[in-house]
């Protein structure tokens, strides 16, 4: 469609010309035909149809999306104090018996990691002399400026460094090639025609890998090589030990084979007594914390309600206040972690009254609310129809998505 680009609201009409060039140059490069686009639309238009039909009836309230809008981009003040879950943790102690009868129960929690042996090969490219190490790639005269292109001598070497890489990548397909033919027998003789070693570990786990193995980052790939190493299933085919050959650091390549392995078991509980020890802790520590936490609320709310000011509650439970903001959604004063998690507590909270109670990783909190502002905009009812409009179309997809799940599950198509 022809329109100004910098006129959102010109008038489109259709060009005939660009059309014709998308179908028979766009379409084509992705293997698309002009019946698959009209098919694409006429699905798609069908899809906004019934997505309109399922979701007229769905209104959404400009004074909810109001309510929202305001508990984020508002300021709160609050003063607080807070239960260190340590304190709860060095307090409990655990009996022999108390440690076995968790285990039991939870056993399965509690298993050695898998651990595995391999045998691998590296191919390394060996770049002929005076091209061993790669050029500079070279800069441009100003920033900004296109970079010139690299000079006869470097294309040279650089040309010289990619047949070795080449070459390298070709023999580590002959060696695969060679363990497929063989199911896994000319593994070694295939590696040793090559004129490199096999190296062997010794058992280890996806945590524990070593240290010779560490460097080598595999390439076109999102997996670790810990990943591609244990992600490996094995059938009763020998190939099946054997990962594919694949690039590693900046040039390498790596095949291996499994050699042993020790599947994942449960533990005894001697051997997952220390984790089971720091779980069971962890627990009774938190179970201890949630009580000591909802009894301090109660004396403060208390309190509150006899006339005292939260501060002096708290310092007659023996409890120290801290302060925060006033903040806004998403900020974090330093020394202050907690601060995101106060907020949200606090963001429909009245000034004076008290928050539910805050669950950290490091203890829980109890807060008053000292002051909640909301900041002006000049832009607040353009932002909340737009929010209006969000919505409400979230909630027609959802309208939408629910359908096609119905029906899906009624027609038995997907059984």
């Amino acid at each position: 469609a022809d329109a100004d680009p910098t006129n959102p609201a010109a008038t489109k009409s259709f060009n005939q010309e660009r059309y014709q060039n998308f179908v028979m140059n766009g379409l084509g490069k992705s293997g698309l035909t002009e019946a698959d686009l009209f098919l694409l639309v006429k699905d798609f238009l069908t899809y906004e149809k019934l997505q309109t039909l399922l979701g007229g009836a769905i209104e959404v309230n400009p004074d909810d999306v109001k309510q929202t809008y305001q508990a984020m981009s508002q300021k709160i003040a609050a003063t607080y104090v807070t239960l260190p879950l340590t304190d709860f943790t060095a307090k409990q102690q655990a009996t022999e018996e108390q440690l076995k009868e968790y285990w039991e129960i939870r056993k399965d929690r509690f298993k050695t990691e898998t651990r595995r042996k391999f045998s691998y090969v590296i191919g390394t490219p060996q770049y002929p002399q005076g091209a061993e190490k790669a050029p500079e790639p070279p800069k441009p005269a100003k920033e900004g400026d296109p970079a010139p292109e690299p000079s006869a001598e470097d294309k040279a070497i650089l040309e010289k460094r990619r047949k070795a890489e080449l070459d390298v990548a070709a023999k580590m397909d002959d060696i695969l090639a060679a363990i497929e033919s063989s199911k896994g027998g000319e593994f070694e003789n295939a590696v040793k025609k090559e004129g490199w070693e096999i190296r062997v570990t010794e058992l280890f786990t996806a945590s524990t890998i070593p240290d010779v193995l560490l460097p080598l980052t595999p390439r076109k790939t999102t997996k670790t090589l810990t990943q591609l190493l244990f992600d490996l299933k094995t059938t009763s085919d020998p190939i099946s030990k054997f990962t594919s050959s694949f690039p590693v650091g900046e040039a390498d390549w790596f095949i291996a084979r499994i050699d042993a392995e020790e599947e994942s078991r449960v533990k005894t509980f001697e051997e997952a007594k220390e984790e089971v020890t720091k779980q069971w802790i962890d627990e009774k520590a938190k179970e201890a914390l949630k009580t000591a936490a909802e009894d301090l609320k109660k004396k403060i709310e208390e309190a509150i309600k006899g006339g005292k000011s939260f501060a002096d509650a708290a310092k007659d439970a023996g409890q120290t206040t801290s302060s925060i903001g006033p903040i806004r959604n998403g900020e974090t004063p330093a020394g202050q972690s907690e601060a995101s998690a106060i907020f949200t507590a606090a963001q429909y909270v009245n000034p004076g009254s008290l928050t539910d109670i805050v669950n950290t990783e490091k203890g829980a909190i109890i807060a008053v609310v000292d002051q909640r502002e909301i900041e002006k905009d000049p832009n607040t009812e353009s932002m909340i129809m737009g929010g209006v409009s969000r919505f409400q179309e979230q909630m027609r997809v959802m309208a939408f998505q629910s359908w096609l799940t119905e029906r899906n599950t009624t027609s038995k198509v997907s059984q």
